[in-house]
């Protein structure tokens, strides 16, 4: 993993879906912070609410095999045609029209070849795109309000997929005032699905549609990097219900990782089917417009 820290942001790119919420703070306000956010004695509707799932140990048995019913629910969002891909170039060519004359070859003669204009040409290599998904959220908000991000992000990058491109998911996390005494905010990035894996659903969707994963190794993340930057954790885990805020200061923090890719198709705080579908059309519009050169 990787960390950055600035006046504004502590940060950290972990390098799997795995690393958050595996190392307790050791004493102090941290470690238990760090117990606390886990939440585990969740049970039945309380459960389901925060977790999406009836108890902490369903939520980390869908993790670790996958959640089928979640895919299931996740494919009725409609869409769109999705544009077929196509890596643009551009090339010179030579004719008897174009852009700009050569005067030696209308002196040869050549009047066939003497104009000189650029055209498009398609590459074989289908183009990466890369989706990033922003799992913040208030603790009031049910978990079934939180599937709807990553379910829109899941069914577009299958039907991208299906369509010929290489597509590559990105889950951050942030929040203001998380710890005593600072003004940092706090940014996590996680990578959920490289460009050239397998597209595996249910096991994706057991992660960015099930709020389990961002409600308890995440929420330890938090911790975690507290711990990193010798702060204190608030047990509230800091606030994230400035959206505006929320996007500027991971788009801020995003900068800070140059190996994750900087051009990102972004899910920002959704929280229902229709806004989800809402935003998978917008994505496939601007998708539309890269397509043909005016993006």
């Amino acid at each position: 993993m990787q960390f950055h820290s600035d006046e504004q942001v502590i940060a950290v790119a972990y390098d799997s879906v795995g690393e958050p919420g595996r190392n307790q703070p050791a004493v102090g306000e941290n470690s238990r912070a760090w117990v606390e956010v886990g939440a585990e004695s969740k049970t039945g509707d309380e459960a389901e609410r925060w977790f999406g799932a009836p108890s902490c140990a369903v939520m980390k048995e869908r993790l670790q095999k996958g959640w089928p019913e979640g895919v299931e629910r996740l494919m009725k969002l409609a869409l769109a045609e999705v544009p077929a891909p196509q890596s643009l170039r551009r090339k010179r060519v030579r004719s008897d029209f174009g852009d700009s004359l050569d005067m030696q070859r209308v002196y040869r003669g050549d009047l066939a070849q003497a104009w000189e204009r650029t055209q498009k040409r398609a590459s074989n290599n289908p183009p990466t795109i890369t989706l990033l998904v922003n799992l913040s959220c208030l603790a009031y908000v049910n978990s079934d309000e939180l599937f709807w991000r990553g379910a829109a992000v899941l069914r577009l990058t299958e039907a991208l997929s299906i369509a010929g491109y290489n597509v590559a998911i990105w889950g951050t996390c942030a929040s203001f005032d998380a710890y005593y005494y600072d003004h940092h905010a706090n940014v996590q990035f996680v990578p959920i699905k490289d460009s050239d894996s397998p597209l595996d659903i249910s096991q994706l969707a057991s992660v960015i549609c099930m709020a389990g994963y961002k409600r308890y190794f995440l929420h330890k993340g938090r911790v975690e990097l507290g711990e990193k930057f010798e702060k204190s954790t608030s047990i509230g885990l800091g606030d994230s219900s400035d959206y505006a805020r929320i996007d500027q200061i991971t788009m801020h923090a995003l900068r800070a990782f140059p190996h994750i890719p900087q051009e990102v198709y972004y899910m920002p705080q959704i929280h229902s089917q229709q806004e989800a579908e809402s935003w998978i059309s917008e994505q496939l519009t601007k998708l539309t417009a890269a397509h043909l050169g005016d993006f």
